[in-house]
């Protein structure tokens, strides 16, 4: 398969993506960031080429578009490849609107043949499925996490015919005979049988053998047990003899046991009640106790609150005669204290009415400035708008061309200016003289002859009829066998390049681009004369449609209040009007600091007076007076109210009719202990647990000689027939010991067989081998150096590497070098395969585990097989490839991306 162009649309964030013009062979290079779409790209194809265009698993619905708003596009890819010997064509849409449609056409010519939808897929899973074999197509389509896991060629069968025919081994065989030969399926039967009986690793018996062995073992038991069941009826007899006295006896005991167990049982029950009696009697003790505490401290907390009262009292009469003695020479002190008080009443009215004055002279201050404000913002405003109004007026030229765009376009012009000059000039010219008036066909198209020479200009392939001959020009060829001298396809694409810009910018020539061009400009002049003009109107990080809404606001709250004689249009009378309401402003601040200083000075007065000593000390006095009094009567109301409620005397009978009480409990409880000490319930109780473990353990050996009893009796009675089956026991043994002699005669042969066969098979393996093993290590050594050597396994992976003398497995290797070699064992099967089975070769982000140096010794390898294979790369990391020849490369920011 060659892919020659790749359509993707509507995948995951790929809007639009056509990969076209690809080489054959050599390296396509795709870059892009992280999510870029680059492994979309091999997620598309793979769901190409091996998915039903219904189909709705999850591989092919994580396809679809990842943009919130693309929900209803569908993923749709197209391919155009060669497979063998056909071209196809092949375009699918999946989920929504699913459809598929397939073109195949043969490369000899014949009739192409189309099909549509389940037709379409099946026809192409019929041809994918004869010219690529699915597993080399899994080996060489590379997962970006699957870049550093090693592929088995062996099971590749394209891989194998290419190494049977190279190393000779059976050229001429079919692909059965290969399979058989090589693909080791003859091996694996053998090691299959011979598993059955080995382990692979040791060469052991394995649990086969166990298995029959373990027959017989069971035979050879079954026998043995049988001979016991015969030799088991005498030892019945003896225990039934045994066993029948001594139940009697035990069942004769018991009566005894039982009496003496309920007498235990009655005694430990008095000793129970006298336990309780006891713990009743500390109970009561611990209650009364209690009880004398609590009237005990009832009746003191009463005369600890006796004595308080009293000590009260008398503090409270020290402080009175106190207060008395102050109060005597305060009569000239209250009536300084009136006057001053009086002062400050009126200080504080005056205070009250400069603040209501200010409070209106802010409100009135506040308003002027909304005035100006207002008036400043209505005149920028309406010079603003008369401008924008100019601005929108402006007629917008319908053709827009850019600067850049006009250059394009004359570049465009200018080279197809060379290129028609060029054309002229490398064009061969052929001059035809003829009788006047005849007529020749120059490419189809009838000319006829002038007086002078008539020139034909030569192109490779012009044709020229003259009567019965019939010539054809075909120009000279360089060394890669291109037509010398022929500029036919720059000249068209030239003009293909300047059509699709006059298209593009919708002009007929470039004088009309540049007309387009000037008349644009100047429309952009005159709207940047306007833009600027308003915005050196506007304040600094202002806008009009910001300043537009503050005016509506200021003129709704203006219009609240009273009329302004039109001050908030006219900025003059607007300052005016604010520059008196400051001047109120300032005036009412002043007169309210006055009445403010005013207040203050007679609070001070006022403060001193009542902050003299003889004041502070009948102050104090009178406080402390009030204090004592009013908890004097709290105390005496509380008291009062206790002794109404219980009596002093009654809380002092209470606490010794507890006492009393206290002390009977106790000598009731002294003497309930020694009762309970007496009745000894513990030991009492362990007779008791004694008796009933003597029961239970007779009881227990009468169960168990009884159950000895039965299965005696048992026994005898089945024991008839016992001989008969010791015979057949024995037969079974003879069968499984002749069994397992069978088994291990099969055994001896398949290992035999698998010994020689495993000896010549790798003798043949070794030269099948070989070509593989050679590629494989040519391109090795472009990476790792000439002195390296790799051991293939048996499914051709590398399984060692020796290197300066130096041998690791490579599951011991780095990670890097683990990637390099997987990616090597690829790159060989992509050499060795033959031209008609082959497949491209896609590498998804690959080497990010590998140095500098490894790198571009990776490239030397890559640009190798690219000689002759089509490679894709993708990777986020280009400078990776840096030495990669690259036929093509794509850069997936240039793609068109969703979202």
């Amino acid at each position: 398969m060659i892919i020659h162009r790749l359509e993707i649309k509507n995948v995951r964030g790929i809007k639009h993506l056509v990969l076209d013009d690809l080489p054959e062979e050599g390296i396509v290079l795709i870059t892009g960031e992280n999510e870029s779409g680059k492994s979309s790209i091999q997620d598309a194809f793979r769901a190409l080429i091996n998915d039903f265009h219904g189909s709705a698993k999850k591989d092919v619905k994580s396809l679809q578009s990842r943009s919130p708003g693309a929900g209803q596009e569908s993923p749709e890819m197209a391919l155009d490849a060669t497979m063998g010997e056909y071209r196809v064509q092949l375009r699918k849409k999946f989920l929504r609107g699913a459809s598929s449609e397939l073109t195949i056409t043969p490369l000899d010519g014949g009739p192409a043949r189309t099909a549509t939808g389940r037709d379409s897929d099946d026809q192409f899973k019929e041809l994918l499925e004869k010219h690529t074999d699915e597993n080399l197509r899994e080996a060489l389509f590379v997962r970006q996490e699957d870049v550093a896991n090693q592929i088995a060629a062996s099971g590749i069968l394209c891989v194998t015919q290419a190494l049977a025919a190279q190393s000779h081994v059976a050229p001429d065989a079919d692909s059965e005979d290969l399979k058989l030969a090589f693909s080791d399926e003859l091996m694996q039967r053998v090691t299959e049988e011979y598993k059955k009986y080995y382990t692979a690793k040791t060469g052991a018996e394995n649990s086969t053998f166990k298995g029959y062995r373990k027959q017989l073992e069971d035979a050879i038991d079954q026998r043995i047990q049988c001979e016991n069941k015969v030799k088991s009826l005498d030892n019945a007899l003896r225990v039934i003899e045994k066993n029948e006295p001594a139940i009697q006896e035990l069942i004769a005991g018991k009566p005894e046991l039982e009496a003496r167990r309920k007498a235990l049982e009655e005694a430990v029950q008095k000793c129970a009640a006298v336990a309780a009696e006891a713990e009743k009697a500390k109970e009561k003790f611990t209650q009364r106790s209690a009880d004398f505490q609590r009237a005990k401290k009832d009746f003191d907390d009463r005369l600890a609150l006796k004595q308080d009262l009293k000590k009260r009292e008398e503090a409270l009469q020290a402080k009175k005669a106190e207060l008395e003695k102050l109060n005597e020479d305060s009569e000239k002190f209250l009536a300084q204290q009136q006057a001053l008080e009086k002062a400050l009443s009126e200080a504080k009215d005056k205070t009250t009415q400069a603040d209501d004055k200010l409070r209106q002279a802010r409100r009135n201050n506040h308003r002027a400035e909304l005035v100006v404000r207002h008036a400043d913002l209505h005149s920028v405003v309406t010079k603003a708008n008369d401008l924008d109004t100019q601005r929108k007026n402006l007629k917008v030229p319908a053709t827009q061309i850019e600067a850049e765009d006009l250059d394009a376009l004359t570049e465009a012009q200018q080279n197809l200016s060379i290129q028609q000059h060029y054309h002229a000039m490398s064009s061969a010219r052929l001059d035809i003289r003829g009788p006047q008036g005849s007529r020749v066909r120059v490419d189809g198209e009838a000319r006829e002859l002038l007086e002078d020479n008539t020139e034909v200009l030569l192109r490779e392939g012009t044709s020229v009829e003259l009567g019965d001959f019939h010539l054809t020009y075909r120009a000279g060829r360089d060394k890669d066998g291109n037509a010398l001298g022929d500029s036919r396809e720059e000249l068209e694409k030239a003009e293909r390049s300047f059509a699709d810009l006059l298209e593009k910018y919708g002009v007929s020539d470039l004088a009309g681009a540049r007309e387009a061009h000037r008349a644009y400009r100047e429309y952009q002049d005159q709207s940047s004369s306007l833009d600027q003009r308003i915005k050196d109107i506007l304040p600094a990080g202002s806008t009009l449609d910001e300043l537009s809404q503050e005016l509506a606001q200021l003129t709704a709250q203006l219009s609240e209040g009273e009329d302004l004689a039109g001050a908030h249009l006219d900025l003059d009378k607007s300052r005016a009007l604010r520059d008196q309401a400051s001047q109120e402003l300032e005036e009412a601040d002043k007169a309210a600091e006055e009445a403010t200083q005013g207040r203050e000075d007679a609070q001070k007065a006022l403060d001193d007076l009542m902050a003299s000593s003889e004041q502070e000390a009948r102050v104090r006095a009178q406080a402390e007076v009030d204090t004592l009094s009013s908890a004097l009567e709290e105390e005496q109301e509380r008291a009062a109210l206790k002794e109404k409620e219980i009596p002093l005397s009654q809380l002092e009978e209470n606490s010794k009719d507890a006492a009393l009480a206290m002390e009977a409990a106790k000598t009731l409880w002294e003497e309930a202990e020694k009762q309970r000490d007496a009745a000894d319930l513990t030991g009492t109780s362990e007779q008791l647990k004694a008796a009933e473990n003597k029961l239970k353990n007779r009881q227990h050996r009468q169960e168990k000689l009884e159950e000895q009893l039965y299965e005696a009796r048992g026994v005898i009675s089945t024991g008839e027939g016992d001989q008969e089956v010791l015979e057949a026991a024995r037969v079974e043994e003879d069968r499984a010991r002749a069994a397992l002699e069978d088994i291990e005669a099969k055994a001896s042969a398949v290992k035999l067989l698998y010994e020689v066969l495993t000896k010549y098979y790798g003798q043949a393996r070794d030269a099948y081998a070989a070509p593989f093993q050679a590629r494989f290590n040519e391109l090795a050594r472009l990476v790792f150096g000439k002195d390296v050597d790799f051991h293939l396994d048996q499914a051709l992976m590398a399984a060692e590497r020796t290197l300066n003398n130096t041998t690791f497995e490579i599951a011991d290797l780095s990670g890097g070098a683990k990637e390099q070699i997987a990616l090597l064992e690829r790159l060989t099967v992509a050499m060795l395969i033959e031209e008609k089975d082959r497949v491209p070769m896609f590498i998804d982000d690959a080497l990010g585990n590998t140095d500098a140096q490894r790198l571009e010794s990776m490239a030397l390898a890559l640009n190798k097989v690219g000689e002759k294979r089509q490679i894709f790369v993708l990777t986020c990391f280009p400078e990776r490839f840096d030495a990669v020849s690259a036929e093509k490369t794509v850069n997936m920011g240039d793609v068109s991306r969703i979202g």
